[in-house]
Order: structure tokens, then sequence, then C-alpha cells
């Protein structure tokens, strides 16, 4: 079970390591799998653990820490070592993170089949 707290400053801090860390063109080819992932974190998180509200309000307040992770952002862009397909390489395909998806969803299910059955 997670805490409040580490729900608020993970779901938090990825967005804005996203924002500083991850070249442009880099973030609109992952987009897609990024709303997917983040789905399925609110389906874990806010639904499964019941941190909904934390869980979007961490959101929220990652928004309002744009501004600084932009101008942060600049300088890390500028200064990165590696390409674009360097980094590319080092992620891993959606095929391989869509079966474990996929396998998430289907426990997820199960689990909430059985808090029906049980409640």
């Amino acid at each position: 079970q997670s805490t409040t707290s580490s729900v608020f400053y993970t779901q938090r801090n990825i967005e804005i390591r996203r924002i500083k860390n991850i070249p442009s063109l880099l973030y609109l080819y992952y987009l897609p799998q990024m709303i997917l992932g983040f789905l399925v974190d609110f389906l874990y998180f806010g639904i499964k653990n019941k941190k909904a509200i934390v869980f979007i309000k961490s959101k929220f307040i990652a928004l309002t820490m744009i501004r600084g992770a932009l101008i942060k952002r600049k300088s890390i862009q500028k200064n990165k070592k590696v390409s674009n397909f360097y980094l590319r390489r080092m992620v891993s395909p959606i095929g391989v993170n869509f079966k474990f998806i996929l396998n998430k969803l289907k426990k997820f299910r199960e689990n909430i089949m059985i808090l029906n059955i049980g409640g």
C-alpha cells in the first residue's frame, strides 16, 4: 500500500523529470506511451489504492512547476552528451510495455470482481 506522500511526490516528480530531461522530438514520439502510462497509473494509484485526489493534485502541482522545469531544461538539453537515437534505444518499445500493461489490467479487473463478489 502506497502512502499519500509517496504517491504525491512520485507522480509530481515524474512529470517534472520528463519535462526537464526528455528531448522535444522524443517527448512527442513517446507521448502516446506516456498518456497510456498516465491512465494505468491513475487506475493503480487512484482506483486500487484509493489515492485519486492525491494523484490528480500531484499532476496539477506539477503544472505549476513547469516554468522552473523549462528553465532547467534549457541547460540540461544544451549540455546533453548523447544522441536522441541512443536515448531511444535505451527505452523499451511500447510492445513490451503493452504486454505488461495488459497483464496489470487483467489483475486489476480480477481484483475488482473479487471485491464486488465479496462486498
